[in-house]
């Protein structure tokens, strides 16, 4: 059988990325850590570890790929995913995450820490009350809400030029801007659909 280690650097090369074993044990490391949280806080109601690696680490990494250099900033982000999972496979960008929950709020910081990303921020805070000198190039949702109803809320956010990134379930699904684009991602070791839209601010 083969270990997490292999599923992980597999699954991933099925999505045309390349891990390094240190991204790879710092990921694996992320997971076992929200896995020890879970037990105490229920910060995620996927509790199998195999089904974790495909569902939370998998599925984060396949928006990897349509992300640029700048900030970042994940709205929504639960247990940091998958702003964390970025902020690991990619030093070029500043990743901040916002949640208006604040243990897991404390998961991401302790994570954080545990986890030496330097590049990674969290802000416990309602995102369309949260301001900001400096702009986002990206903004990012998995679990947030609606397409129209997320930029409604951050919109004083984003960048003129910037984009939106969300990651939704089966395309067709949800009524989106008619300039968007669709990208349809196949989660390896999955049946799971995971469409990812993209959403030019302009």
């Amino acid at each position: 059988m083969p270990s997490d280690k292999e599923i992980l650097l597999k699954g991933a090369s099925m999505l045309g990325l390349t891990l390094s074993l240190d991204q790879a044990d710092r990921l694996l490391n992320y997971l076992n850590l929200l896995s020890k949280w879970n037990k105490l806080h229920n910060i995620t109601s996927i509790n199998n570890h195999s089904e974790a690696i495909k569902k939370h680490l998998l599925d984060s990494l396949s928006i990897i790929n349509f992300i640029k250099p700048g900030r970042i900033l994940d709205v929504g982000s639960g247990a940091g995913l998958p702003a964390i999972v970025i902020a690991i496979l990619r030093e070029d960008v500043n990743v901040v995450s916002i949640d208006s929950v604040g243990k897991k709020c404390r998961f991401m910081e302790n994570a954080k820490y545990n986890l030496d990303i330097k590049n990674f921020g969290v802000i416990n805070q309602r995102v369309e009350v949260y301001e900001t000198e400096e702009c986002f190039d990206q903004i990012v949702t998995r679990a947030f809400a609606s397409v129209s109803k997320t930029i409604s809320l951050t919109s004083h956010l984003i960048c003129r030029s910037g984009e939106y990134l969300f990651m939704k379930g089966k395309a067709g699904e949800e009524s989106i801007p008619p300039d968007s684009k669709l990208n349809e991602v196949a989660i390896p070791f999955s049946n799971f659909e995971r469409c990812i839209i993209q959403v030019n601010a302009n």
